[in-house]
């Protein structure tokens, strides 16, 4: 694990404390919602190869959902996995992660999506990181084996963005996240 990796700036999205009282209570298993404050870089193993990953200001996210008895284990999503959940988030949503490359493929372009749009690459992606920042390789593969089993959940609830960024080539960087 190297000490020195840089931390995104995150801020928790407010709670909308003006609903009714019924939908005020249904706020309390309701995700915390956080944004991307300002553009967030991680050099990265990606496959065999390294790059620049990068994370555009005001992508929201829900951090990884696990569930909190996961978090007795050290599954917290604000600990460890905090970096590769960010970046397992915007590949579910997109079907790609942004590298930036000091020659990039088209003139003047400096993000370059990386990833084949497929579920199996995300979650590969996600244990690799998890694996290259804890310095572990049970810790990795214990999160990589939940999102097998219970991430197609998310996989689908995110199509609707996917499908927007391949018809358009442009990044819905707010989400929904239902209550």
């Amino acid at each position: 694990m190297n000490p020195k990796i840089a931390m995104p700036v995150l801020r928790q999205l407010p709670i909308d404390t003006e609903r009714p009282l019924r939908q005020r209570l249904r706020q309390f298993r309701a995700p915390v919602v956080y944004e991307l404050v300002e553009p967030f870089m991680f050099a990265g193993r990606v496959g065999d190869r390294w790059a620049h990953l990068w994370l555009p200001a005001g992508f929201r996210t829900d951090l990884a959902s696990t569930p909190r008895l996961t978090w007795l284990c050290g599954g917290r999503p604000d600990g460890l996995l905090l970096i590769p959940g960010l970046f397992h988030d915007f590949y579910y949503r997109h079907g790609r992660v942004l590298a930036r490359c000091a020659v990039a493929y088209e003139p003047g372009r400096w993000e370059v999506p990386i990833g084949d749009g497929t579920r199996a690459w995300g979650d590969k992606l996600f244990r690799d990181l998890a694996q290259e920042i804890g310095g572990l390789r049970l810790p990795a593969y214990a999160a990589w084996a939940a999102l097998r089993a219970f991430g197609g959940i998310a996989w689908r609830a995110n199509e609707q963005y996917r499908r927007a960024y391949r018809a358009t080539n442009t990044y819905q960087l707010e989400g929904e996240y239902a209550d």
